[in-house]
């Protein structure tokens, strides 16, 4: 098969694909937002991608009030380009951070905001990788979750003391503690522990690049993002992700 023209490189598609969304599409649906200030925020957004993000502090940057940053979001939510990760909340007689992260769904689009040129080599050496292999793990556990159990959903878990799981998942009824590294080597446990032993469950994962599932401690298991979707049973074994 030939093409009949050469495909967009990723640095046009993108910007195009931005322009189109933020001048054309948003406006289509009744949301009137200014374009190159929604394109300051969803830049300041990727640069602090995965993080808890200052509404006031974001706002001050741009010029505009809490109030129209918090709106701006809703919208960029709502259109799917920004999923704002909610905190879990339990009695457990520790303070618990209540303020979301905010991450860029698409890590494509991630990338280009950050302007990471679009090779495997100059991602990895980027300060954001870690942040883009957490997105992108994210969106697939998300997606497939969904499907297989409409009640699904997703938080964070962080005390103010600074124990943090990147993931629990709601599903089928149970929560699942998962941390995303992008590294292969077995991370720092604590946070996955104090959460797990906090919330009274039996078994938590970390998710990274190995090549197999390897326990860790007992009820924890590191693997990879495929073996993840199959022992949650949400693909099938060895199944793409």
């Amino acid at each position: 098969m030939h093409w009949s023209r050469p495909r967009a490189r990723p640095l046009d598609w993108y910007a195009s694909y931005l322009r189109t969304c933020i001048e054309q599409d948003i406006p289509q649906l009744g949301f009137r937002l200014p374009a190159q200030r929604t394109l300051a925020l969803l830049t300041m957004l990727a640069h602090a991608q995965g993080s808890v993000v200052n509404l006031s502090e974001l706002g001050g940057s741009l010029g505009i009030n809490y109030h129209a940053v918090a709106h701006t979001l809703d919208v960029l939510e709502g259109t799917f380009l920004v999923r704002r990760l909610q905190p879990y909340h339990a009695n457990i007689g520790k303070r618990l951070v209540r303020a979301p992260k905010v991450y860029v769904r698409d890590t494509g689009l991630l990338h280009h905001l950050l302007g990471v040129p679009h090779t495997r080599a100059m991602l990895l050496r980027h300060p954001k990788a870690g942040a883009s292999f957490e997105t992108f793990c994210i969106e697939q556990i998300a997606a497939h979750a969904l499907l297989a159990d409409p009640a699904a959903k997703l938080f964070f878990w962080r005390t103010h003391a600074g124990a943090e799981v990147d993931l629990l998942l709601l599903l089928r009824g149970r929560l699942v503690p998962i941390e995303i590294k992008l590294g292969v080597s077995a991370p720092e446990l604590r946070g996955l522990e104090s959460c797990m032993r906090d919330l009274g469950l039996a078994r938590g994962f970390v998710v990274n690049r190995s090549p197999k599932a390897v326990p860790l401690r007992k009820g924890i298991v590191m693997c990879p993002l495929d073996e993840l979707l199959a022992t949650l049973k949400l693909a099938p074994r060895g199944g793409a992700a």
